[in-house]
């Protein structure tokens, strides 16, 4: 039996038994296969864009549970789906501009899966936003420990639109993205942080708020002009995650 990562558990917990799944840049397959031992999901589809990986994924499968046909695709991100063919996908482990490079490559496919769970290794901000202007709504945000670094877990659902199979939308939608001028800060840490709270989130905030104090003695020392818009931005930054830090133990003291 497949024992997971807290990473890939709480990923799998966000799967509803009965859903059909694509796991988008499986690597070793653990998730997929733990979610078929627990008879979580009927269908599990894994796909890699690495022939290793793909092949490492296979050898596991084969070890695990030999007389089992899973069903392995090589190829790139969504590309490797019909529209409707699962009803959960999950990127997980990737950046998150590879992740948006996905999502955004087929938008009416991508509107044709019901639910997505993201797990990006940087940049959660940008996906934070992308989701916004394209009409998901993230119903989870889960931060998780793996090893010294707490991830952040994204699960969003598609809204229905009378506009999916319209570009028009699509390049409405790209505009106002590209012209957005909201703090980048809002969406690195969003509000979900207090309304999805865990045990992790005042360590997470705490990490992060470190890292912009270090980012901004270096920035202070250094006599470069060009560094003036990078400190109003990190300044931003560590003034959004004090008030997200007060808020947080505001509503701790309440409890």
């Amino acid at each position: 039996m497949i024992k997971l990562s807290e990473r890939l558990e709480c990923i799998a917990s966000r799967i509803d038994k009965g859903e059909t799944v694509a796991d988008i840049g499986t690597d070793h397959a653990y998730l997929p296969i733990y979610l078929w031992e627990n008879d979580v999901s009927p269908k599990v589809i894994m796909a890699d864009i690495s022939k290793g990986s793909l092949q490492k994924a296979k050898e596991n499968c084969n070890l695990t549970h030999p007389d089992v046909d899973f069903d392995c695709r090589l190829g790139d991100g969504l590309e490797v789906l019909q529209p409707h063919e699962v009803d959960t996908v999950v990127m997980a482990g990737m950046g998150a501009l590879l992740i948006i490079e996905m999502l955004e490559w087929d938008i009416i496919k991508t509107r044709s899966y019901k639910k997505f769970i993201l797990q990006p290794r940087n940049n959660l901000g940008e996906l934070v936003k992308w989701l916004k202007f394209n009409n998901f709504d993230i119903i989870h945000y889960d931060l998780v420990k793996e090893g010294k670094r707490i991830c952040e877990i994204l699960t969003a659902s598609t809204q229905d639109t009378k506009s999916d199979s319209d570009d028009c939308f699509s390049r409405k939608v790209k505009k106002m993205y590209d012209e957005s001028s909201d703090s980048t800060a809002e969406y690195d840490f969003p509000d979900l942080l207090l309304e999805h709270r865990n045990k992790y989130s005042l360590e997470y905030i705490d990490l992060h708020l470190q890292k912009e104090n270090f980012i901004l003695q270096n920035i202070k020392m250094s006599s470069d002009c060009e560094n003036n818009h990078n400190l109003k931005r990190r300044l931003e930054r560590k003034r959004r995650l004090e008030e997200l830090k007060s808020r947080l133990l505001e509503v701790t003291y309440e409890a």
